[in-house]
């Protein structure tokens, strides 16, 4: 996690020219908070929501789960949805969200771990593919001076190969495998991921 130097204001703006211009997408966006005062928080979020709740599915404070479980993509394209506190809660998901690196070998591991979980589970699965390395990790990479070689990129590079192989290999096109978040996907990767929504 870095800062970024954004607004969330600014954040806002961009995905509303984003979703004007590909009005059939949907952006799902999961808020955390981090170093930071939940009510003063809380109290920016809402006071820049109102201002584009003609993108937003459905403004947190209304939220209802009743509504959330008969919700298709249909219902949500040209919006956004809050993961969050404030949106649908995070606990009505399963995640697998371990962004601290220790081996790619380790994290492709949790990432199949939840697909498996998917497949039996009620709930919509969040599967997180990127990771940084730790501040453990990273220190002793500064020190061998191979640090530039384990850059986000480069894991995603070497996650995204894993998973295509694995995707390849193991589709199931009646099986359920969540919601795959992914650093830099290349091509054949994204194209593996909708030809599994598809039965033929």
């Amino acid at each position: 996690i870095s800062e970024q130097q954004l607004k969330f204001s600014e954040i806002l703006d961009t995905l509303d020219i984003f979703l004007k211009k590909y009005p059939t997408e949907t952006v799902l966006i999961r808020l955390l908070t981090i170093n930071s005062e939940h009510e003063n928080f809380e109290k920016i979020f809402f006071e820049n929501i109102n201002r584009f709740s003609n993108i937003i599915w459905e403004i947190p404070k209304k939220y209802n789960k009743k509504k959330f479980n008969n919700l298709t993509i249909g219902k949500i394209r040209g919006k956004i949805v809050f993961l969050s506190d404030f949106g649908v809660p995070c606990n009505y998901f399963k995640i697998q969200d371990d962004f601290n690196l220790i081996t790619t070998e380790l994290k492709f591991e949790e990432i199949k771990d939840l697909y498996k979980k998917c497949h039996k589970s009620s709930k919509i699965c969040l599967n997180y593919t990127s990771a940084t390395i730790n501040s453990k990790i990273d220190i002793l990479l500064d020190f061998l001076k191979v640090k530039e070689s384990l850059t986000p990129k480069k894991i995603a590079s070497i996650i995204n190969e894993q998973n295509y192989k694995f995707l390849n290999d193991n589709i199931d096109q009646k099986k359920y495998y969540g919601i795959i978040i992914m650093d830099f996907p290349p091509i054949k990767l994204i194209n593996k991921i909708i030809e599994s929504n598809f039965i033929f």
